[in-house]
């Protein structure tokens, strides 16, 4: 059996959020990505590994915000996620489980989000082909020789992460009021560390900037990769770009809290800016090396995007949600 949906993964940094955004528009529920990336909470967070390594930004906790993402959106989610280090003799066994998933999934006419499809990050199966053996997908890459990939590789390219997100269903009653006041709340429970995962090199919330400026600081003797600087300076300046715009258009439905969410607004927008010129610095994809010059501007943009992030969530602190 042979099934194939029309779908192109959206272009963004954020390769988890745009794939939301993909498999919505297929669906017929077309937001924009700032509101995929605030309900998610993704708009206010920031993770940084101690190497500054673009892995950093994956570290949250999947099974509850990838979920939660779909239901504040007002859809009902399956996911099916499966890590094991050793590739064990039961890896084969769950991945027939996950392509059962898959495949099941695309016949009721609903693209899947995927991980780690040829590089880590999210990617979306399309379709797929019994005779042939392989799946139709759609990645960040847009290499036209890496279309389809074959049902056995699934887990065994660079992570033994078997990972597969199912829009599900619409939910019959749906709170938006509600889903955009515990993505606000869920700024202030990141930047207090009390969204966790287990993430032994990587910091979040308070802690995140101090690792990045540790890492720029220390170098050459530590360890800091010029194409984390180019990820997380992307990626967290999508991020506070839709953290501006949702604040802004929280303040039209929160009205008692609209002075405050406008002064967040702007104290994002300040933070994004810092971080769009330190992008400029190491542009997106391998950041093209470090140099005294470099490290030296990085630093002073750096220390002022984290001013200002702090600033933004000493304001929503007051919010009176």
């Amino acid at each position: 059996m042979k099934v194939s949906l029309n779908i192109k993964l959206q272009p963004a940094a954020d390769t988890f959020s745009a794939a939301v955004k993909s498999v919505l528009d297929h669906l017929g529920d077309k937001r924009p990505l700032w509101e995929i990336q605030g309900l998610s909470g993704y708009a206010f967070r920031i993770l940084v590994h101690e190497d500054v390594c673009p892995s950093g930004t994956h570290h949250t906790n999947w099974k509850h915000i990838h979920v939660e993402t779909f239901r504040r959106l007002g859809w009902e989610p399956r996911l099916f996620l499966h890590i094991d280090w050793d590739r064990r003799e039961s890896f084969e066994a769950k991945r027939a489980e996950l392509l059962d998933f898959v495949i099941a999934t695309l016949k009721a006419g609903r693209p899947v989000i995927l991980y780690d499809i040829y590089i880590p990050g999210w990617a979306i199966a399309t379709g797929y082909n019994d005779d042939t053996r392989k799946l139709q997908v759609e990645t960040f890459l847009n290499i036209s020789h890496w279309r389809t990939v074959d049902f056995d590789k699934l887990g065994m390219f660079n992570l033994p992460i078997l990972y597969a997100l199912d829009p599900g269903t619409r939910l019959e009653s749906h709170d938006h009021l509600r889903a955009c006041r515990e993505a606000l709340k869920d700024a202030v429970l990141h930047y207090d560390l009390k969204e966790h995962s287990w993430r032994p090199k990587v910091r979040d919330g308070r802690e995140a900037y101090n690792q990045w400026l540790k890492a720029v600081g220390n170098y050459p003797d530590a360890k800091c990769m010029p194409e984390g600087m180019a990820d997380y300076s992307a990626k967290f300046t999508e991020w506070r770009k839709s953290a501006e715009k949702f604040c802004k258009e929280a303040a039209k439905l929160f009205p008692d809290n609209k002075t405050k969410l406008l002064a967040t607004a702007k104290e994002f927008k300040e933070e994004g800016a810092a971080l769009s010129k330190l992008g400029r610095l190491f542009p997106m994809p391998g950041g093209h090396g470090l140099d005294k010059g470099k490290i030296a501007q990085a630093k002073v943009l750096l220390q002022d995007a984290k001013t200002q992030y702090e600033a933004a969530i000493a304001t929503m602190r007051v919010l009176k949600l």
